[in-house]
């Protein structure tokens, strides 16, 4: 009784469970979803700020990086991407210094700097970045805010919030129809071919 009883109720489970996968991959075919085209970066293990505002101040550096980078080579029209990457942490009121000196005496000419926990932190950044593909060019500027928590001596737990800017636009000197009188394209220039678009964006690291 006992173990007829018992496998009653794993039955029931398991279909409990696959009702609930089946729910859950079923649920974006229900669902209208929007797309766009993210720029694509080389150096995130080194510099996670790119796509995440509160990887930013992880050091006690100021930390500022210009990177460019072209796919396609030989092919026009390949995507291109150029931005400059900055932050750093900043002091509000009395307290220690923030920014670690560098000493060449006794070091290497360079030393990646040691990320640091155990303190609040304070941290500004920024990033300015173009990225072109093909006829379409998109620009934008984004500035952050993020503070360091320290949970323990050995971890901290970052929370970030930046805004900014984006400019999407079409070089129409890039574009060729297949149909000349291509009526969507029309309804698009006929309105603008430059769009400016707000941004905010917030981050979590622990």
């Amino acid at each position: 009784m006992t173990s007829a009883l018992s496998t009653s109720i794993n039955i029931e489970r398991m279909k409990m469970i696959s009702n609930i996968f089946t729910a859950l991959f079923a649920l974006p075919a229900t669902c209208s979803v929007n797309a766009q085209q993210e720029s694509h970066y080389i150096n995130l293990t080194n510099n996670p700020y790119l796509l995440n505002p509160a990887a930013g101040g992880m050091t006690i550096t100021f930390n500022i990086e210009a990177t460019s980078r072209t796919q396609w080579l030989g092919y026009d029209g390949g995507p291109r991407t150029m931005a400059i990457v900055g932050n750093s942490p900043v002091r509000f009121g009395k307290g220690e210094q923030v920014l670690e000196e560098y000493n060449s005496e006794g070091k290497a000419f360079y030393k990646a700097p040691e990320r640091t926990t155990g303190s609040i932190k304070h941290i500004l950044g920024g990033i300015a970045m173009t990225d072109v593909i093909g006829p379409s060019n998109r620009t934008s500027v984004q500035a952050s805010y993020s503070v360091h928590l320290p949970l323990i001596k050995s971890i901290n737990i970052s929370v970030s919030l930046s805004i900014g800017w984006s400019n999407f636009r079409i070089n129409q000197d890039r574009v060729t129809l297949y149909q000349e009188d291509d009526p969507a394209y029309s309804q698009f220039f006929g309105s603008t071919s430059s769009q400016n678009i707000a941004n905010a964006n917030a981050g979590v690291v622990f």
